[in-house]
C-alpha cells in the first residue's frame, strides 16, 4: 500500500464511519487539496472504498464544470481547491454549518502555494460546535504560525 493510499485512508475512513449514510442539509466533511488532480485521487480512493455503495455517502470535486449544478444540500463530502469553495462561500452558494469533517491534505503544498487567506475564510465558515479540524502533509518546516492559528482556532 502506498504512503499517499495510507494517508488518504487516514482521514477518509474515520469521515466514512461517523457520517455512515447520506443526509440531506449540506456538506458534512469538507477535504480541502492544492489540486483537482489530488481531490480526484481521493475521489477515487473514497469510491474503492465504498466499493459500490456510493449511495451511502455523496461526494463531489467542486469544479468550474459543475459549480453551478451542483445541489450543495445533497453532498456529504465535497473536495475543493480553497479558492473556489471561497468563491462560492462569498456568493451565499454552500453553507458549510453542518461541517463536521475540515481536513487539509497536502497542508504545505495548500500554504506553499498561499491559499492562507481562502483556508481561514473555510475554517470561519466551518462554524458547527463539533468540528474536527486535521491536516495532513509530509513536512511543515516554515509554516508553523499558520498552522497553530488553523489547529488552535476555537469555535465559539
Amino acid at each position: 500500500m502506498s504512503g499517499i493510499l495510507r494517508q488518504t485512508l487516514a482521514f477518509l475512513l474515520p469521515i466514512i464511519v461517523s457520517l455512515q449514510r447520506h443526509e440531506r442539509g449540506g456538506p458534512r466533511a469538507v477535504l480541502l487539496c492544492p489540486t483537482r488532480e489530488l481531490a480526484l485521487q481521493t475521489t477515487r480512493v473514497l469510491r474503492l472504498v465504498l466499493d459500490g455503495r456510493n449511495k451511502m455517502l455523496r461526494s463531489v470535486v467542486l469544479s468550474k464544470d459543475n459549480i453551478g449544478s451542483t445541489d450543495f444540500d445533497e453532498v456529504d463530502i465535497l473536495l475543493s481547491n480553497p479558492l473556489r469553495l471561497k468563491g462560492l462561500l462569498a456568493e451565499k452558494k454552500v453553507d458549510l454549518g453542518k461541517v463536521r469533517f475540515l481536513v487539509l491534505d497536502e497542508a504545505d503544498k495548500l500554504f506553499e502555494m498561499g491559499f492562507v487567506d481562502q483556508i481561514d475564510a473555510v475554517v470561519e465558515a466551518c462554524n458547527h460546535p463539533q468540528v474536527q479540524r486535521c491536516l495532513f502533509s509530509a513536512t511543515l518546516p516554515e509554516v508553523s504560525p499558520v498552522v497553530e492559528g488553523f489547529v488552535l482556532c476555537l469555535t465559539v
